[in-house]
């Protein structure tokens, strides 16, 4: 549970609030004006802060050390949202950096979290 403590930190939500929910752009040029790590240092630490926490639960259930259901089940949702708004900036900073390796287990988790989705049934349901 120890992972869990940090997914519900209050500062933890906030970056991840504030990435999914106000941070807004029309390309990757304007994403990079305003949030790139060369242009605000705050903001891309509130990005990393997440993108980094995601990318560590990736590994941890590819590697078989955490329960792929109890990762879907505490927060499936919350990947889900934060690699669909982050995914195209993440998806053009590997090309522009020649890294295809930029925050790989992030989507991994992703495609983890999507296949899971159409099997899950919300906790209210599971004793009906």
């Amino acid at each position: 549970m120890q992972i869990y403590s940090r997914f519900d930190d209050p500062d933890w939500m906030i970056n991840w609030a504030q990435v999914v929910r106000q941070w807004k752009w029309t390309d990757y040029e304007d994403w990079y004006s305003k949030y790139s790590p060369e242009m605000d240092i705050e903001a891309a630490a509130q990005y990393g802060s997440v993108a980094a926490y995601f990318e560590g639960i990736g590994v941890l259930v590819y590697k078989n050390l955490i329960d792929v259901d109890i990762v879907a089940d505490l927060m499936s949702r919350n990947i889900m949202i934060f690699w669909e708004k982050m995914g195209p900036i993440i998806k053009e900073r590997r090309i522009r950096y020649n890294n295809e390796y930029v925050w790989e287990w992030n989507e991994w988790l992703y495609n983890k979290m999507k296949k899971l989705q159409p099997s899950r049934k919300p906790a209210y349901l599971l004793n009906k």
